[in-house]
C-alpha cells in the first residue's frame, strides 16, 4: 500500500481529546459562532484535522483570514512519514487568542500543507441575539 497524503476530516470545536487509543471525542462543534460583544477574542476554540499519511514528511498550518484581509497563522505541526500501521494523524490547532474580530462576519480557514493551500472552510461570527454591535 502506497497512499498519498489526504485530508480526511476538518472541523472546528471547543474541545477535542483522545479518550483511549484510536478513540477521540469532540465537543462544541461550530459552524456559526455567536459572541456576546465585539471586538471578540477567541478563547478555547480549535481547528481539527485528520490526515491519511504517506511516506513523506509534511508540515501543516492553519491560516485564519478576516473579511477585511487580516491574517494569522497557527504554529506549524509535523506530519510524520507513514511507519508501520499508523495510517492517520490528528492535529488540533488552537485559534489565535491575539487575533480580535471587530464585527460580525466570516473568518476563512485555510489548511496549508507544505506551503500550499489544500482546503478552505468558513466560520460565521455573529452577535448573540439581543446584544449590541
Amino acid at each position: 500500500m502506497n497512499p498519498q497524503i489526504q485530508l480526511l476530516q476538518f472541523f472546528v470545536c471547543q474541545e477535542f481529546r483522545q479518550k483511549k487509543q484510536d478513540f477521540f471525542e469532540a465537543e462544541g462543534l461550530q459552524t456559526n459562532l455567536y459572541v456576546p460583544k465585539f471586538p471578540f477574542h477567541f478563547r478555547e476554540l480549535y481547528a481539527v484535522t485528520c490526515w491519511l499519511k504517506d511516506r513523506r514528511f509534511h508540515k501543516e498550518v492553519i491560516e485564519y483570514t478576516t473579511e477585511d484581509g487580516r491574517t494569522a497563522r497557527s504554529p506549524h505541526m509535523d506530519i510524520e512519514p507513514l511507519e508501520g500501521s499508523v495510517l492517520y494523524r490528528w492535529h488540533t490547532h488552537r485559534f489565535p487568542t491575539d487575533f480580535p474580530v471587530g464585527r460580525p462576519g466570516r473568518i476563512s480557514l485555510h489548511v496549508i500543507l507544505d506551503r500550499k493551500p489544500v482546503f478552505e472552510s468558513h466560520l460565521l461570527i455573529e452577535a448573540l441575539s439581543g446584544t449590541h454591535r
